[in-house]
């Protein structure tokens, strides 16, 4: 693929520090990890079995090699394998195995890998180092970086969580070669976000013309993106203030995720979210129509969704056991210019009305 062959480190300003590696060849993550945790170590791989089938054997034979001893905890693909369920699974094996505090979890995997890895890694012994390798264009630009971790309740996605930074990340760009569409789909939703939300530069170059794993400027785009999530993390660590700016399209999404038993792609779920939120802006005199259009016909040109077939009260009910909904009412975060959103607070009361102005019925 082109675009992939370029490498960029980003710095990551929090407490503990650590780099985003993106462009990381496979064959050197061993090396690169033994220059932060020395063998002889027991390094625990969380991966799902699809993604391991693509990559953990080379992965834990260059460990080995490298003279840690490695033992892999494998579960299904996906938001089935981030419940308490799996996670108490997790704890038991290693403690069975006798895992101590100063040894190594390494999440190799999409977003719900590196959720369930890396609350494990938070929750054992009150803490155990871990490092991130994301291989989705979604977890790349987003849930390996800033140390947000969390497990799924029948009530609520992300409903049990923790912050838990890595040691690093190593983005093996590589893997994105192997990802389905409705995977890249995924990331690209999430780009897309981060382009309404704080990076008009960013959806001009969007709007020019679809990102694809052929782009020439592939690892270029990823890096300016995922240097916006840092600096949203350096700013605000465990998501007191600004950095709720992130979840812009993502309180709709995880409610469609929910009211589909994780059917839709938390992708998107995002997309539908995102063009939700924008109607809802333009309803309210806060964003013109031009750039409303603008949002919905991007998301399209990507080929991602931008209507739900799920009615108003279902979505309500989801709603409100979001864990970003309060006593008075749920935080939105609404576009008003491509690259500037704002807080928008809405008491239960006015919750109906708002979701009628995004198109819900």
């Amino acid at each position: 693929m082109a675009g992939l062959s370029e490498k960029r480190v980003l710095p990551v300003g929090t407490d503990p520090s650590y780099e985003v590696n993106l462009g990381l060849a496979l064959a050197d993550l061993p090396a690169a990890i033994s220059g932060l945790v020395a063998p002889p170590r027991q390094v625990r791989l969380v991966s799902d079995e699809r993604v391991f089938a693509l990559y953990g054997g080379d992965l834990v034979a260059g460990l080995r090699a490298a003279g840690y001893q490695v033992a892999t905890d494998l579960v299904p693909p996906g938001e089935k394998s981030k419940t308490i369920p799996v996670w108490t699974d997790l704890m038991n094996r290693w403690a069975a195995e006798k895992v101590h505090r100063d040894d190594l979890v390494l999440a190799l995997g999409g977003g719900v890998i590196g959720d369930l890895a890396g609350f494990a890694a938070a929750s054992y012994v009150r803490g155990i180092r871990m490092v991130q390798v994301p291989t989705t264009l979604l977890a790349a630009l987003d849930a390996s970086v800033g140390g947000k971790t969390a497990l799924n309740l029948p009530a609520g996605k992300n409903l049990v969580g923790a912050f838990k930074q890595p040691l690093a990340v190593f983005c093996p760009t590589e893997t994105l070669a192997s990802l389905s569409q409705t995977d890249w789909q995924n990331g690209l939703a999430e780009l897309v976000k981060t382009a309404v939300l704080t990076d008009p530069a960013l959806f001009d170059r969007l709007e020019a013309g679809p990102l694809t794993g052929t782009s020439p400027d592939l690892t270029a785009v990823l890096a300016r993106a995922v240097g916006h999530k840092i600096r949203y993390v350096e700013a605000d660590p465990c998501e007191r203030g600004i950095r709720a700016h992130l979840n812009l399209g993502h309180t709709l999404a995880h409610a469609i995720e929910q009211a589909s038993g994780h059917a839709i792609a938390h992708g998107h779920a995002v997309a539908i979210g995102l063009a939700f939120i924008s109607r809802v802006a333009v309803n309210l005199g806060r964003l013109s129509p031009e750039d409303g259009d603008r949002i919905i016909r991007v998301l399209t040109a990507h080929g991602l969704p931008v209507t739900t077939g799920y009615d108003r009260a279902t979505l309500l009910e989801a709603i409100q056991r979001d864990k970003k909904a309060t006593a008075g009412g749920v935080r939105w975060i609404l576009p008003v210019a491509i690259g500037s959103c704002i807080d928008y607070p809405v008491s239960y009361t006015d919750l109906p009305g708002f979701l009628e102005k995004g198109g819900l019925s």
